[in-house]
């Protein structure tokens, strides 16, 4: 696991305000100076990247560990039986996965 300090930026959202891009709640601040407006609706969607970034890593180490679990089940015997518990945190890693929501 990556263990190093989060980047600083300034937070979302970014909206747009002539060649700016700015920041609606750090007192309007601007961010980024655009030559080309066509830039801006990316420029401006940065925090929501930066957070759905966020959110796949988080998955990803969720199914991670789900996938972890049944290769040492798997390696010691075991088998999975609709009453065991790793079944249940495959359903929900692959939910997750799916955006269905418990």
């Amino acid at each position: 696991m990556d263990n190093s300090p989060a980047p600083k930026h300034t937070p979302g959202p970014w909206i747009e305000s002539g060649f700016n891009v700015r920041s609606r709640s750090d007192e309007g601040i601007v961010v980024a100076k655009v030559r080309s407006v066509n830039d801006i609706p990316l420029i401006a969607s940065a925090p929501d990247l930066l957070a759905e970034r966020d959110r796949l890593k988080a998955l990803n180490a969720t199914l991670v560990a789900a996938l972890e679990d049944a290769v040492h089940n798997l390696e010691h015997g075991y088998t999975i039986s609709p009453g065991g518990t790793i079944l249940p945190r495959f359903r929900a890693a692959l939910e997750a996965a799916k955006g269905v929501k418990s």
